[in-house]
């Protein structure tokens, strides 16, 4: 896959694993705080991508280019592995609204949940209203897989050195 990137990655969000930039109108790229959780986190969406997990289309990881720039920014003049995705629209479970609305993402939500530990994933923080995405269409969309593990690619919560 070739990036159509943006000249300057625009900072969508931070959390406490990582960044997330926009770098192209349909694309984003998670900066992880350190290489090890980059590359994690895109081994666990890539594997829950092909058991069909209601996730973000994962592009895997790719360098992304930062501009020299004015603005204190940690990341101007780099050049830093990424992992890419696709961006979501829609909201997360702080920004739902109505009783109606909550309800049925809950439900979907847990069909999601459920669904990844059938398949041997340990979703841990899946729940956290900021990890996952009530889209238009009515669907969850399970996001942030720093904390996540599976049965064949174990959890980098323990000795997170990088």
């Amino acid at each position: 896959m070739e990036l159509q990137t943006y000249k300057t990655p625009r900072r969508i969000g931070c959390g406490k694993d990582g960044v997330v930039f926009q770098i192209s109108r349909d694309l984003v790229a998670k900066i992880g705080f350190g290489e090890r959780v980059t590359f994690h986190e895109s081994e666990i969406a890539e594997r829950a991508h092909q058991e069909g997990i209601s996730i973000p289309v994962p592009y895997g990881v790719h360098l992304i280019t930062f501009p020299h720039t004015e603005n204190p920014n940690p990341y101007a003049g780099k050049t830093i592995n990424g992992f890419v995705m696709e961006k979501l629209i829609g909201k997360n479970g702080f920004q739902l609204c109505g009783p109606e609305e909550v309800n049925e993402a809950y439900v979907l939500l847990n069909m999601a949940i459920k669904k990844a530990v059938l398949k041997g994933f340990n979703p841990i923080d899946s729940r956290y209203p900021r990890n996952y995405i009530f889209t238009p269409d009515r669907e969850i969309k399970l996001i942030d897989f720093t904390s996540w593990s599976h049965r064949d690619i174990p959890s980098i919560l323990r000795n997170r050195e990088n």
